[in-house]
């Protein structure tokens, strides 16, 4: 959910971030898969595929794109409707047959894991336009400092678990955990247990889930332009 009371300020100041910096990954940490999670009804949204409507003049997903793609190796999307359009962008991975349908972005994130190519796989959602440009690097450091197979981002406020980096070995648990009724991000981190990376910034991770939030966002990548004029 979107934080409004800064006056847009935070996100529009983290908007002009160069997203052509690549933080480094920790020493020996390999880099991973990237997954962006656009498979959900978007019932906030009134049914519309949240990802592609648009912002600032391209689609939301785009923006989580430019933040996401420099941090990965090879990134997939994982969508279950208009798949030839999200094609167009990125490999495509819907949701497994063999999981139970409409069981939240764990689902997702099961399925990624079996297609990804990388012993490593980062998950973000959809509506992130702020993404930090540093997540996969400041998760990895997380994973290396505990030995923990998962990672998820928090800040002061709360925690923010589908921002996740976790390795490829824990697909069968995963798997499993979703057949047996389980859905909660949060529920099955904590009982693995995952690390956690805290981020300074709120807005870094601000979701936009309703079209008043969506509007709001096109009002700050507005302040955004007007303080960086082109030409």
């Amino acid at each position: 959910m979107v934080e409004q009371r800064n006056n847009g300020r935070e996100p529009a100041h983290q908007n002009r971030a160069a997203l052509g910096m690549r933080p480094t990954l920790p020493p020996g940490f390999p880099p991973p898969d990237g997954l962006i999670l656009a498979g959900g009804e978007s019932r906030r949204m009134a049914g519309r595929d949240k990802a592609l409507l648009p912002l600032a003049d391209k689609p939301l997903l785009a923006h989580v794109m430019d933040r996401l793609q420099p941090q990965v190796a090879t990134l997939f999307i994982s969508a279950n409707r208009h798949l030839d359009t999200y094609r167009s962008y990125a490999p495509v991975v819907p949701d497994a047959a063999d999981l139970p349908a409409n069981a939240g972005p764990l689902v997702g994130v099961a399925s990624g894991l079996r297609a990804c190519h990388r012993e490593w796989l980062l998950c973000v959602p959809c509506d992130t336009p702020w993404l930090a440009t540093d997540l996969a690097a400041r998760l990895a450091e997380a994973v290396q400092r505990t030995g923990a197979q998962a990672a998820f981002a928090r800040t002061a406020k709360r925690k923010h678990p589908v921002c996740l980096l976790i390795h490829r070995s824990l697909e069968p648990e995963l798997s499993h955990w979703l057949r047996a009724g389980g859905r909660k991000v949060g529920l099955w981190l904590d009982q693995l247990p995952a690390a956690e990376a805290y981020f300074d910034h709120e807005s870094q991770f601000a979701n936009l889930n309703r079209p008043d939030e969506l509007a709001w966002a096109e009002q700050q990548f507005g302040i955004q332009c007007n303080h960086n004029p082109k030409g």
